[in-house]
């Protein structure tokens, strides 16, 4: 096998560099260092931060590693904020060991909560799997830690004509910051239809929002959180109470086009065209003799139906009128469509 023939190469010439004395550690052959990480992720929430990494699975050649990386060095930086300088190199520490435990290609959590707001902080990582088995730095990960706010308080939604009004007021608890340090407060939305399962909605400045995304009849369920927010760093506070509201729809549908009126031997059939308005629920058929100024219903029919018959036509007029109005979900009428005029045959 490959990788055993560089262990039989190179393990003697360790010994011999020891024997005589060598000042300078021996460099292992690049086939077997592992590949420096490229993955590594911070995510930031009230607690704290989270960092994550792949476990590397591959040499620096792209070949699979011949051992299991047993730990980690973590290298971090901390800088006041007003004294960090982007051009210079983060001033690493004495580097933290993580061990480990998982398999190549697994995904490890470090979880880190004693963090000064106010602070630059930066992060590194490096494999180790023995004495020189060591992989160069991974990428570089970094942000201004900010102590969360609070809840936000009092959110409130009221419902209006295919809208959701959404107002709410800042939290109590603000942690003060260096006066050096100019954070902006944000606020996180998030939207519901069960009340369990919540995705994000919208992000503002504001203590209000409008939810135009919504349909009539239904239920939505909402919440807002607070975030500090300071270039791309944000740090999120708990999230508030959860309300509920049920959307409304107060515009009227489209009114129908009432196309055709057929003597039958029944009656008289009238025939429209379906509006393109999916929130038509019924149609209401409306008759006016001469003389009247509006006319009386004379019978309803459901969506889709695209007919309607007049068993009992006025017996004491040759001329009559027609018209439509359509209703929807909600009970919103339409304007009477156009009207049409039938004579006796």
């Amino acid at each position: 096998m490959r990788y055993p023939v560089f262990w039989v190469l190179w393990l003697p010439l360790l010994l011999l560099a020891a024997g005589c004395g060598k000042k300078t550690d021996p460099l292992p052959p690049a086939e077997i260092l592992p590949a420096p990480i490229a993955d590594l992720d911070v995510v930031l929430d009230q607690r704290g931060i989270e960092l994550s990494w792949t476990v590397p699975r591959r040499t620096v050649q792209g070949e699979r590693l011949p051992y299991r990386v047993k730990k980690f060095k973590l290298y971090r930086a901390v800088v006041p904020q007003e004294e960090y300088r982007e051009d210079e190199p983060p001033p690493f520490g004495r580097p933290l060991t993580v061990a480990n435990e998982l398999a190549a290609g697994e995904r490890l959590v470090y979880r880190e909560t004693l963090l000064l707001p106010g602070h630059r902080y930066s992060y590194q990582v490096k494999s180790r799997a023995g004495w020189l088995l060591a992989s160069e730095p991974s990428n570089l990960v970094d942000f201004t830690w900010l102590a969360p706010p609070g809840a936000p308080r009092a959110l409130a939604a009221e419902a209006g004509d295919r809208v959701v009004e959404l107002r709410w007021q800042p939290p109590r608890e603000i942690p003060a910051l260096p006066a050096e340090v100019s954070a902006e407060l944000r606020y996180q939305l998030y939207r519901s239809r069960d009340g369990k399962d919540f995705t994000a909605l919208a992000t503002t400045a504001e203590l209000h929002h409008l939810d135009r995304e919504v349909v009539g009849g239904r239920t939505y369920y909402y919440r807002v959180r607070a975030m500090a927010v300071l270039g791309e760093t944000r740090v999120a506070g708990p999230v508030g109470a959860t309300v509920s509201v049920t959307a409304r729809d107060l515009t009227p549908p489209t009114a129908p086009l009432l196309e055709a009126a057929v003597p039958v031997r029944e009656g008289v059939r009238l025939l429209w065209e379906m509006p393109d308005d999916r929130r038509i629920a019924e149609f209401i058929v409306l008759r006016r003799l001469p003389g009247e100024d509006e006319g009386r219903e004379i019978g309803r029919q459901r969506a889709p139906a695209l007919s309607h018959l007049d068993r009992h036509p006025p017996a004491e007029a040759d001329v009559w009128y027609y018209r439509l109005v359509a209703v929807d979900v909600e009970g919103n009428r339409s304007e009477p469509g156009n009207e049409l005029r039938f004579r006796r045959p």
